[in-house]
């Protein structure tokens, strides 16, 4: 840890390809970035000399109570609680991909923990400033 900033810019990626990769692929949008994400670190650790194999990382889950009613009853909201997510670092694309679709369906079947970490979330909002 030098302290120096190190910044690289990429060539824009477009939405509507990994839109329609994930439906080729059957997946998840977010299967995707978050297997990129494991293969981008699982590389630059490798180059690094680092043999770390997993990381544990926090997403930000949309929390949904019900559906809107009508198109009038529709207000703009910001509700999500943080949702942990323990990812293999894998340089494979395809073996990423088939390894976090598996951990990722996981997470989508524990929302009775996603809720209670939103309210426990608000909670611990109203009680600590």
């Amino acid at each position: 840890m030098s302290g120096r900033k190190h910044v690289a810019i990429g060539s824009p990626i477009s939405f509507v390809g990994v839109k329609n990769a994930s439906k080729f692929l059957k997946v998840t949008i977010n299967d995707i970035i978050t297997s990129s994400v494991s293969n981008a670190i699982a590389t630059y650790f490798k180059n690094n000399g680092d043999q770390s194999s997993e990381i544990n990382i926090i997403i930000p889950v949309n929390i949904r109570w019900g559906m809107y009613k009508t198109f009038e009853s529709v207000k703009m909201e910001n509700k999500f609680a943080p949702a942990t997510l323990t990812i293999p670092l894998i340089t494979d694309p395809v073996e990423a991909l088939s390894r976090i679709s598996k951990i990722t369906k996981n997470l989508r079947s524990g929302f009775p923990t996603t809720y209670c970490m939103y309210v426990l979330s608000i909670v611990t909002a109203v009680i600590f400033p």
